[in-house]
């Protein structure tokens, strides 16, 4: 099927090698991201609950 998608002496295996340290890179700065904004949000609820409540 991909005969001949790949320059000589390479394959789909070589890439995925590759790719796999910027996959997992990304993957965690991904993750962190989404921690981040986690925590953030959950700052913006408690100040939102502590002023509803004053």
């Amino acid at each position: 099927m991909l005969d001949g998608y790949f320059p000589a002496g390479r394959n789909g295996s070589d890439d995925l090698k590759l790719l796999h340290p910027i996959t997992v890179r990304l993957h965690l700065v991904a993750v962190d991201q989404l921690l981040f904004l986690q925590n953030n949000l959950r700052g913006c609820i408690e100040v939102k609950a502590a002023n509803l409540y004053q």
